[in-house]
């Protein structure tokens, strides 16, 4: 809960120069952030997620423009994080481990305790 309230704390930061609600980011947008910056291009993140080029320039570019300072800039053939990438990245690796965890916890329960199975 704390990775939370810290994350909406840093997208409030980042979002403070604009007048405007916070966007409604997806795990699968930050899944693809952090893969971009992981592989180093929009070319190996595709490959890395078994999707196109182009698809992951889209989802880039809706996140840049979702927030008011863009978290990557292209450098070349390379993608660069900008400052306010760098803290964002922080975060979002974060998130998305505990994510993962919550959905490994969430896979494995047992949710048939608790109920008795006996005949009657």
């Amino acid at each position: 809960m704390l990775l939370f309230i810290k994350l909406f704390d840093v997208l409030a930061l980042l979002l403070s120069r604009r007048n405007t609600l916070i966007p409604k980011i997806t795990l699968e947008q930050w899944q693809t952030f952090r893969c971009v910056v992981d592989e180093g291009s929009f070319a190996r993140a595709a490959e890395a997620l078994n999707k196109s080029q182009s698809s992951i320039s889209y989802a880039i570019g809706q996140l840049n423009a979702q927030l008011p300072q863009p978290v990557l800039r292209i450098e070349g053939r390379r993608s660069v994080l900008t400052e306010a990438g760098k803290v964002l990245y922080r975060h979002v690796e974060q998130l998305l481990k505990q994510a993962s965890a919550a959905e490994a916890v969430a896979r494995a329960r047992d949710y048939s305790v608790g109920y008795y199975r006996g005949a009657a």
